[in-house]
């Protein structure tokens, strides 16, 4: 009786060793069956946000960069994305961004250009900078200008142009916002002829005998009066045309940009202002259909001073285009002859 008695306890205890593992292998089946879900679920997630962000961003290809980015020259087109962190332009090799809480205002505006590129308007060019010139059979579409301003890293202030089809500055412009970029309240001028400004207070300034010598120039934000108005665009391409031909005279260890920390360290900065007089808006397709009318000129009255305040130079120089090219080509000849008048100072 204890044998069979031990063979049915050896028996159950078989049996439930066996239910055991069934249960360990059933609970593995089931933990492997919850991870397959949740790797699926995470998969779907990730999916789900990588096309929400993707549906977040906007590519704008064929755009212009007239001028103002860094290592990207002067009229390059190429593609320009608005990113969750902002814009990027994109040309070849070249990247470019611009963070959206780095900029400090943006303007928007439709204007009417000539179209001198492509097979359609091929013909004879004047050799004149930023892609403009004369050619025989013109036509005008409309464009949008979108012109940014920022700041790099050291506070220093920069200004890009773009050039866009239609609409799209302003869808731009809106998302920009939406993503806390900073704007301020624009005067909108269906045609953009100012006036000359009040006259200076009576007293020349005094004119320097002898070259001026410093380590570095700042060159401070054009700020028109409030009766002048200016397009936005013309003003960047003021700043951002005399920023290069300071460069370009080699007369500075540094050339500093409005507002960049840095230039609080130099003993001998001189400050550069670009104060507008005056300003007349010409019409490109009048001066390349009659060479003779819609001239587009623009006024400043050059001043240099010390870091104190001390004014050392004072002169009024005028940009023009009369010919051929496009309107703001008037703010490279103005930028010119600032470069000229520095190497005649300095």
């Amino acid at each position: 009786m204890k044998t069979g008695s031990a063979q049915f306890n050896l028996g159950v205890q078989r049996k439930q060793q066996e239910i055991v593992r069934w249960l360990r292998q059933l609970v593995g089946l089931v933990v492997f069956a919850v991870a397959v879900v949740f790797v699926a679920g995470g998969l779907a997630f990730n999916r789900q946000l990588a096309t929400s962000q993707a549906s977040q961003s906007t590519s704008i290809p064929n755009v212009k960069c007239v001028i103002g980015l860094e290592n990207i020259k002067p009229n390059t087109k190429g593609t320009l994305s608005l990113l969750p962190t902002g814009l990027e332009f994109a040309a070849g090799k070249s990247k470019v961004n611009i963070s959206t809480a780095s900029i400090q205002d943006i303007f928007t505006g439709q204007e009417s250009r000539q179209d001198v590129s492509g097979a359609a308007g091929t013909a004879a060019k004047a050799g004149i900078p930023y892609g403009g010139g004369r050619v025989v059979s013109l036509f005008s579409h409309k464009v949008e200008v979108l012109t940014v301003e920022y700041v790099d890293s050291n506070g220093g202030f920069h200004g890009t142009i773009f050039v866009l089809s239609p609409g799209k500055a302003t869808l731009l412009k809106d998302k920009l916002v939406a993503q806390g970029a900073k704007i301020t309240t624009h005067v909108e001028a269906s045609k953009p002829v100012a006036q000359p400004s009040p006259p200076p207070e009576p007293g020349p300034a005094p004119q320097q005998a002898k070259k001026l010598k410093a380590s570095a120039i700042q060159l401070e934000r054009t700020e028109p009066a409030e009766d002048l108005l200016i397009p936005e665009d013309t003003r960047i391409s003021t700043y951002e045309n005399v920023i290069h031909q300071l460069t370009k005279t080699k007369k500075f260890e540094h050339v500093y940009r409005s507002g960049d920390r840095a230039a609080a360290d130099v003993p001998d900065l001189v400050i550069l202002r670009l104060m507008p007089e005056a300003f007349k808006a010409g019409s490109q397709k009048q001066r390349e259909v009659t060479t003779v009318t819609g001239a587009t000129s623009i006024k400043v009255k050059i001043q240099f001073t010390s870091r104190d305040g001390k004014i050392l130079l004072e002169k009024d120089v005028e940009g023009k285009v009369r010919f051929y090219g496009e309107n703001l080509r008037a703010t490279y000849d103005l930028a010119k002859k600032v470069g000229a008048l520095v190497n005649q100072t300095f």
